[in-house]
Parts: structure tokens; C-alpha cells; sequence
């Protein structure tokens, strides 16, 4: 459930928002947080930023780099930028803006040990960083004419060969 004014709410438990409507942001979150039987739940909320009509970017990076973008555009009369909410593709770039904020995460990311992340954009704002498994690949594929997901494994297997302290099993096998 997500619900319009001054801050959306989304239910954890559903995978993609659903718009109600303009309602009063009070009766809506008592409505989410509160099942049928009683039983409480979690929501997220954030402001509403009205910017989203002109897209929520979605960025992949890959060791604090950003190797991949896409816009994705909410159909017209909805608020909603999901892909499998009917959102249209386009292709992106970063602004200057975009790209000192990147700069300014990416250290973070790396001390965190986070290699890949899809960083979520609305006018210039973080709105998410999805962690474990951030989607549209394909998206970003068609509207860059990319293979996003060969460079990402081959970043991978760069990051790995650069950072492996594993023991050679041949030498090891011979002293044991």
C-alpha cells in the first residue's frame, strides 16, 4: 500500500507499492500499520517528492563507481516510477550534482564492504540503496545498448583476484 501527501508509506511486507489515492497521511498509516486481525506491521516512510514525475533513476555501482543508469518514468497520472507498475525506460545520465554525491557515498559503500548497489535517485535525492539484489539490468542494457551484467561480473572477478589471500590448494596439498 502506498499512500500520497507530505510522506508515502509502503508496507515491508509488499513487494511493490499500490496507490490508494490522496488521503490524510494520519488515517492511511493507521490503516498500514495495523492488519485485519490486529496484528501490527512495518511500513517505510518518506517524503513525497514531487520531482518523481521526472523520473527515479536507478544507478548501478560497482565498487563506488556507477557502471550503469536508467530513468525510470511513471505513466502518466501516477506517481509510481515500478517497472512492473508500468513505469517507462529511458536512458540517463548524472549531473554534476548526482556525481559529487556518488563521489561522497562511494567510500562509504567501500568501507562497508558493499561492492554492488542499486542506488535509487529522485530529483538529486537518495531515496533507497538496494543491497541484495538490485533489479533492472535489463533496463539499463536496453537504453544504454550495455551488457551491464559482463562488466559487473568481470569487475567482480577483477575485485576478487585483487583482494584473494586464498592459499594455493596445489602447495598446499604438497606440504600436508
Amino acid at each position: 500500500m502506498y499512500c500520497l501527501g507530505k510522506t508515502g508509506s509502503s508496507l515491508l511486507s509488499s513487494r511493490f507499492p499500490v496507490d490508494v489515492g490522496q488521503a490524510d497521511i494520519k488515517e492511511c498509516i493507521a490503516a498500514v500499520v495495523v492488519d485485519s486481525s490486529g496484528k501490527g506491521r512495518f511500513i517505510t516512510a518518506q517524503k513525497f517528492l514531487e520531482q518523481v514525475k521526472d523520473g527515479d533513476k536507478r544507478i548501478y555501482l560497482v565498487n563506488g563507481k556507477p557502471l550503469g543508469i536508467v530513468n525510470r518514468l511513471p505513466a502518466p497520472g501516477s506517481f509510481l516510477a515500478n517497472i512492473h507498475q508500468g513505469a517507462r525506460c529511458e536512458a540517463a545520465e548524472l549531473n554534476p550534482k548526482e556525481e559529487l554525491i556518488i563521489q561522497a557515498l562511494a567510500p562509504l559503500l567501500k568501507e562497508m564492504g558493499l561492492f554492488l548497489v542499486g542506488l535509487d535517485m529522485i530529483g538529486e535525492q537518495i531515496t533507497e540503496i538496494n543491497l541484495t539484489s538490485p533489479s533492472a539490468v535489463r533496463q539499463i542494457n536496453q537504453v544504454m545498448g550495455k551488457s551491464v551484467e559482463k562488466e559487473i561480473v568481470a569487475a567482480m572477478v577483477r575485485h576478487v583476484d585483487a583482494h584473494s589471500n586464498i592459499i594455493n590448494m596445489s602447495e598446499y596439498r604438497k606440504t600436508s
